[in-house]
């Protein structure tokens, strides 16, 4: 799995798509600016499961913080036609820029469920920059994962 220091303009790859995801509550505001805080890694075989702290800024008010859940995998014949439709394309600057698809976790079945076992366990994560995620569930327990 690539770090993410190895993609060329990330953060414009994930800023590019926000206005059109559903949960983006700053779709009336401008974005001029995209930087990833933490990113903590669920899964780092591929498919890659990661929840990403990006701070956007905009032109006018404050900036937000928002969760990003993505999941990562080649940008190949393999990539299952519906999460070709829905991901960013983002290229290495190393491996002779080999492309990766970039998209929400929660549309690949395998991936949410990963997810939802990491929050069912409490599991605590350390992040690449030195941060930590601890899930927690507020109204314990889940129902039961299919």
């Amino acid at each position: 799995m690539p770090r993410l220091e190895d993609f060329a303009d990330l953060g414009s790859v994930l800023a590019s798509g926000l206005a059109q995801e559903r949960w983006f509550a700053d779709k009336h505001r401008a974005i001029v600016g995209f930087e990833i805080g933490e990113a903590f890694w669920l899964e780092r075989e591929v498919p890659g499961l990661l929840v990403v702290l990006a701070e956007v800024a905009f032109a006018e008010g404050p900036a937000t913080t928002y969760q990003l859940l993505l999941g990562m995998r080649p940008w190949d014949r393999h990539l299952p036609a519906a999460l070709r439709a829905a991901a960013r394309r983002a290229q290495l600057r190393t491996e002779g820029g080999a492309s990766w698809a970039l998209y929400d976790a929660f549309l690949d079945p395998h991936l949410a469920s990963a997810y939802l076992q990491a929050l069912d366990r409490g599991a605590e994560l350390k992040g690449e920059h030195g941060g930590r995620l601890r899930f927690r569930l507020l109204h314990p327990p889940l129902p039961p994962l299919v």
